[in-house]
Order: structure tokens, then C-alpha cells, then sequence
């Protein structure tokens, strides 16, 4: 079945060589300027938007992310139909997609238990910043 323009993007899951779960979607970089370009317009800001995103020439027509927990891999350009595939042709993208680095997870102050955060106080105590 073909989704429509309308639709949800298409995902599908499969399961790779050693049994891992995989998710699989299509993004187009037009959606994520969109996305920026509407959250700033809901911030009711009169600033005019000047932030471009720079982007891989090879990524400009859109890719397929892969992901299994916090694995992520980018395979481009996005075959037609690709949601069709059977999921031996995806495993062979997924072995050849591009690694993608997952950002670095930082926990705020809520998630910081009180031990934690005697010891950031007192680590801030003992090297203050600009000293």
C-alpha cells in the first residue's frame, strides 16, 4: 500500500542478521525546514528566520534512518517504494548505511538525585568557573 501525501510517513520494523529490532523511516530534509520554520512561526517572533540547515549533498533529497535503541544508521538516497521492500534488501541498506553518532545524553536537574547533587555541588564549590 502507498501512502499518501496526506499520510504518516511509512515505517517499518525488521529484524537484521543477529535477530536486533529495527525501525526503519523515511526523512526529508523539506519536512525538518518546515518543522524549524513553524516552530518559529508558533514563537510569534518578528526576528526574520536566518537559520539555514547545511546539509551532506548526498543527504539533500532525503534518507532512510535505521534505528535499534540508541544505533542509528543513514542510507541515501531513498529508493521508490522503499516501505515494499522485503526485509532481506533492507538488511543489505542497513549493512551498508552510515553510522550516525547518537548525541550525548545529559540529565537535568530533576533527574539528579541527591547524592549527585551534593557531589556537583560540591565539585562547582572546588572549581568554580571563569577561576
Amino acid at each position: 500500500m502507498c501512502p499518501s501525501a496526506r499520510s504518516a510517513m511509512p515505517k517499518r520494523q525488521f529484524h537484521d542478521a543477529t535477530g536486533a529490532s529495527w525501525d526503519v523511516w523515511d526523512v526529508r530534509p523539506s519536512d525538518a525546514s518546515r518543522s524549524a520554520h513553524d516552530r518559529a512561526a508558533a514563537r510569534e517572533s518578528s526576528a526574520p528566520e536566518t537559520s539555514i540547515l547545511s546539509l551532506d549533498p548526498l543527504l539533500e533529497n532525503g534518507w532512510l534512518c535505521f534505528q535499534a535503541g540508541a544505533k542509528r544508521r543513514r542510507f541515501a538516497p531513498i529508493p521508490p517504494d522503499w516501505w515494499e521492500l522485503p526485509d532481506g534488501v533492507l538488511r543489505v541498506m542497513l549493512e551498508i548505511a552510515n553510522p550516525v553518532a547518537t548525541p550525548f545524553y545529559r540529565r537535568d536537574a530533576s533527574e539528579v538525585s541527591s547524592g549527585d547533587a551534593t557531589s556537583l555541588k560540591s565539585a562547582t564549590e572546588a572549581h568554580p568557573r571563569g577561576g
